[in-house]
């Protein structure tokens, strides 16, 4: 039976800014490139999108090329599923959307998007979801389902930022470290 790589991509982490997970599986004609900033890799990506303030929702972009993007930190090979997993849109351009076309699409409606939370506080898992704490979710789902090996887990866990980082309005803590604003 045919495979087909899943990768994540993390992209647009900065020492200020949370960076945005997505899972990538590149198209048929494209499984034996290995997705980076240097060589274009047509696939799915698969991911949540929004704010913390309005909350997320799923997004499906088929034919895409995140790799062509400057703002890609990061790619890590995630696993191998069964291509009868995946469909694919051949031929056609670039489409986003959010309707299930393969088991692994359906896999990841399953797992809630994030709903709004509060941007200024740190990210819990619970409370406090974003597009890291929904793919975590959705990998741990795919493991679930037997579509990934359990080594995926703690490969997506090893690319999470901390909690606290990127915290949108956070105030600076002093050198102190008790969490009053600097010069209070």
């Amino acid at each position: 039976m045919a495979s087909c790589p899943v990768y994540l991509l993390v992209s647009g982490r900065t020492s200020k800014s949370r960076g945005h997970f997505s899972i990538f599986i590149p198209n048929a004609s494209e499984v034996n490139k290995v997705p980076s900033k240097a060589q274009p890799c047509i696939g799915t990506k698969i991911h949540v999108v929004g704010n913390p303030f309005s909350g997320f929702y799923h997004e499906f972009k088929r034919n895409d090329n995140p790799c062509g993007s400057q703002s890609l930190n990061t790619v890590v090979l995630l696993g191998s599923i069964p291509s009868a997993l995946h469909v694919e849109l051949n031929g056609q351009k670039m489409s986003t959307d959010n309707i299930a076309l393969g088991a692994l699409d359906a896999a990841a409606l399953q797992v809630p998007a994030p709903g709004p939370s509060d941007a200024r506080a740190p990210v819990d898992g619970v409370l406090n979801r974003r597009c890291q704490e929904w793919t975590m979710e959705y990998v741990q789902h795919l493991v679930r389902l037997g579509y990934l090996d359990s080594s995926a887990v703690q490969l997506v866990q090893d690319q999470r930022d901390p909690p606290t980082h990127g915290i949108m309005l956070r105030r600076e803590e002093n050198s102190s470290g008790d969490g009053s604003a600097p010069g209070s």
